[in-house]
């Protein structure tokens, strides 16, 4: 609710500076029995000063008085790829944060989620609001597309993936739970589907890292991690992101003890990759499938070779001054697109991990960030309760 943040403070400022005349006033009149104290102006001067701080720091973690450097409006990669900063639509329509995005794989809509539980699907071409979808009682972190676009699959701190036909706008199934042993999840906090389609993995607070069998309508393998004991495959933190690769033999996840693992499709842990050092809150395959790209709660990305199904460090990119929420490749794997919740979103190439560009028309942190299947617009969303669309 970044845009009423500037009311909230300066309704603050106004009550504490009237507080002194109330005061002497009511003295005056003999409700108040002690006389106008000096002490007790100087203590409403210190709160002002407090809170104009407080105002000061909240936008330099946000970047809104971040000194920028020129913005490059129409850098050049290898010659032919340009990035423009162009805004092309605001999507007003949710009531608080939005905190996930996805764009169909045919290009025609925009799903969106967030923090007023609802799940809402929009024209990618002229913004107009298309569906509703209610059900969810609780956030809604996660989303993303099938990869035929039929179904959407969102996830929710209730606890739940619920499926969505997007035609109909019906909801087809809910997702409760992982078996017997643990009867439910600790909210849903990132989808992926396999390319394939055959899959659907989740991300969960309890730790867990899930994948579901579409096909056979049933989980194929299940790993949660142990603090006690950390040889067990999986995360002993909270799992916050996951991401398949392209060819749907392995999937990467991250999460808050500061790991990204990767995995095969039958749930063998490969590789634990510990270079971060915070919370791992994203990660992407490039469109090629060879590189992985992480970030996180330590402002960096990381990004990975991935040869067979190893990973080796290729480079580490700062540029952020605050959480990476999000990162996505172009389609052509030489750009990746980061989101923060610095309320950036930055462009860099791949090849030198160079800054491009940047994007700042949002007032909050920017969570979620897809781009189109012919890659000529991007699409983010924010903690300003609002859906942008970018061209390309």
């Amino acid at each position: 609710m970044g845009k009423y943040r500037n009311i909230i403070i300066i309704a603050i400022l106004i009550i504490l500076l009237l507080l002194p005349f109330v005061y002497k006033f009511y003295a005056n009149l003999g409700f108040i029995d002690t006389c106008y104290d000096q002490t007790f102006e100087i203590m409403t001067r210190i709160l002002i000063i407090l809170v104009l701080a407080a105002w000061i720091y909240s936008y330099y973690a946000e970047g809104q008085l971040i000194s920028k450097p020129p913005i490059n409006m129409t850098a050049q990669v290898k010659g032919e790829y340009t990035v423009p900063q162009h805004l092309v639509l605001t999507l007003q329509g949710h009531t608080d944060s939005v905190l996930a995005v996805d764009v169909s794989p045919d290009g025609r809509y925009i799903a969106s989620s967030g923090v007023d539980k609802t799940v809402r699907l929009w024209e990618l071409e002229t913004g107009k609001s298309v569906t509703l979808f209610t059900g969810h009682t609780d956030r809604v972190h996660a989303l993303t597309f099938n990869p035929s676009g039929q179904w959407l699959a969102s996830g929710s701190e209730d606890n739940t993936i619920r499926i969505w036909n997007v035609e109909s706008g019906q909801q087809e199934a809910v997702i409760t739970g992982h078996n017997a042993k643990l009867s439910q999840y600790d909210g849903i906090y990132d989808l992926a589907f396999s390319a394939d389609g055959k899959y659907l993995a989740a991300v969960s607070w309890n730790n867990s890292v899930q994948v579901l069998d579409l096909q056979k309508q049933q989980q194929h393998w299940l790993a949660i991690g142990s603090k006690w004991n950390k040889k067990k495959a999986g995360h002993y933190k909270s799992a916050d992101a996951v991401a398949f690769s392209p060819d749907s033999k392995m999937l990467a996840t991250g999460g808050f003890d500061n790991t990204v693992r990767l995995w095969n499709i039958e749930g063998q842990q490969l590789q634990v990759l510990t270079q971060h050092t915070d919370w791992v809150r994203t990660v992407a395959f490039s469109p090629d499938g060879n590189m992985l790209a992480s970030g996180g709660s330590d402002n960096t990305i990381l990004l990975w070779d991935i040869v067979g199904s190893i990973a080796t460090l290729r480079s580490t990119i700062d540029g952020h001054r605050n959480d990476v929420a999000d990162l996505v490749f172009s389609s052509d794997s030489q750009v990746l697109v980061s989101s923060s919740y610095d309320g950036l979103i930055r462009y860099w190439e791949v090849s030198t991990a160079g800054h491009i560009t940047t994007l700042d028309k949002h007032e909050s942190y920017v969570n979620s960030i897809a781009f189109s299947p012919d890659g000529k617009k991007l699409v983010s969303a924010s903690g300003d309760d609002t859906i942008k669309i970018w061209s390309i």
